[in-house]
């Protein structure tokens, strides 16, 4: 049944600087992580974890990555020898929804039929078995009847907010803790950091017809002290 009471705001998250980004996954934690983590899922040069209120992305330096594997791999080239130390660079950032609920329901969407053990070091606290896998995961009311929706579609990262009848999407807030700088270049929000720049997509808004067709809503992103929100145009809050 499609709900025709809603707009849905997709943004596209694509980490520019590296490249092999496939489908991701989305991994329970069932307490081989920090306890503010949720769920992690991955891609070919870091993580991302979806935590309670908000989400955290580390990020590896592709170049010190390939060296590492060519080496692993006795593929060596003239500037890399066995004895050279090499630096991995990162970066980590996290995203906090300001003023969010923090009681919100989480639903974890299209199970996948393997799962993911955990078996690490000595401390068997930390060990965990048949971590289950997912494709979607949803926060439900993470603001007053608004739910966010964290997917994979392809090559690119998404995450949707759906604006639900009597919800203010003027409460959506998403504040930046730990890049240089958070700006808008050509209607996308670039995250820069210390290893490349991450590009979020111009926002995609748009509220269903009783036909099952979009129209799209005029959306863009407006960036104050690294904290991003989203200014919309005229839409129904009440009707298709």
């Amino acid at each position: 049944m499609i709900n025709l009471n809603k707009i849905a705001l997709t943004l596209l998250l694509l980490l520019l600087y590296q490249a092999g980004f496939s489908q991701m996954e989305f991994v329970e934690n069932k307490g081989q992580w920090n306890d503010k983590v949720r769920f992690k899922g991955a891609f070919s040069t870091g993580s991302f974890f979806l935590e309670n209120q908000g989400f955290s992305i580390v990020m590896h330096n592709p170049a010190d990555l390939h060296k590492i594997a060519s080496l692993e791999h006795g593929e060596n080239d003239s500037t890399t020898h066995l004895d050279d130390k090499i630096i991995l660079h990162s970066h980590v950032y996290r995203v906090d929804f300001l003023g969010s609920n923090e009681m919100h329901g989480i639903t974890a969407e299209k199970p996948i039929k393997s799962y993911n053990n955990y078996f690490i070091g000595d401390d068997k606290n930390k060990w965990a078995g048949g971590c289950k896998i997912y494709q979607a995961v949803t926060y439900k009311n993470i603001y007053p009847n608004i739910d966010v929706r964290y997917y994979s579609d392809g090559s690119k990262l998404k995450y949707d907010f759906i604006i639900n009848p009597g919800a203010n999407p003027t409460q959506i807030a998403l504040r930046f803790d730990g890049p240089e700088d958070v700006f808008v270049r050509k209607n996308d929000l670039i995250i820069k950091t210390s290893i490349g720049e991450v590009k979020e997509l111009q926002p995609f808004s748009y509220q269903q017809n009783p036909d099952g067709e979009r129209t799209q809503i005029k959306c863009k992103y407006v960036v104050s002290n690294k904290v991003v929100r989203f200014q919309l145009g005229n839409y129904s809050s009440n009707k298709p």
